[in-house]
């Protein structure tokens, strides 16, 4: 009986996480399109694998100067976007629907919109991190894997409530460098 309910504990499982909400550039870029009406006319997209990200641990490792921090990262995706024309008033992030992700911040304010998503990592790390941020002009995208800082989702979520979506790296930043207990 005990074995029963082990698998069907792991079924659930593997049932929920294939009900989470899919994040991806071409994810975000059929969102702004649902919303706008009309699909971006050009982007910026960045995918770092695994094997590539090693790649930069490694010459990271090497270099005597400072740079992103990449402690704790397996892999990540950036993109950014620009705002079809007229489409600034109808883009609203926050409408997008989201299933399988604990949220740590929601905003909208005027054509500004965004959020902060996280799923759990092991241990006190965020395994998973999706932040999305609008403006007039552009749409920011980022997703990061991997076992990640606590206090990294709650910097973005500040930076995106004091509106101002332009400081995210500022935020990756300073989250990482802050000790791993530290608020």
């Amino acid at each position: 009986m005990r074995g029963l309910a082990v698998f069907l504990s792991a079924l659930l499982a593997v049932f929920c996480l294939a009900c989470a909400t899919t994040f991806s550039p071409r994810a975000i870029r059929s969102e702004i399109t649902r919303q706008t009406g009309s699909a971006p006319s050009d982007a910026f997209e960045l995918t770092v694998g695994e094997v590539t990200m090693s790649l930069a641990k490694a010459l990271a490792a090497r270099s005597s100067e400072g740079g992103l921090p990449l402690e704790g990262l397996d892999r990540f995706e950036v993109a950014v976007y620009p705002v079809p024309t007229g489409g600034a008033e109808r883009l609203d992030f926050t409408r997008m629907p989201i299933r399988g992700w604990e949220p740590v911040v929601k905003v909208k304010k005027g054509q500004s919109s965004g959020f902060v998503l996280v799923r759990s990592g092991r241990g006190e790390t965020v395994g998973d991190l999706v932040v999305v941020a609008a403006g007039s002009e552009k749409v920011f995208y980022g997703r990061l894997r991997g076992r990640l800082p606590r206090a990294l989702p709650e910097a973005l979520g500040e930076t995106l409530q004091e509106g101002k979506p332009v400081n995210l790296l500022e935020s990756l930043q300073e989250a990482e460098e802050k000790p791993a207990g530290e608020p």
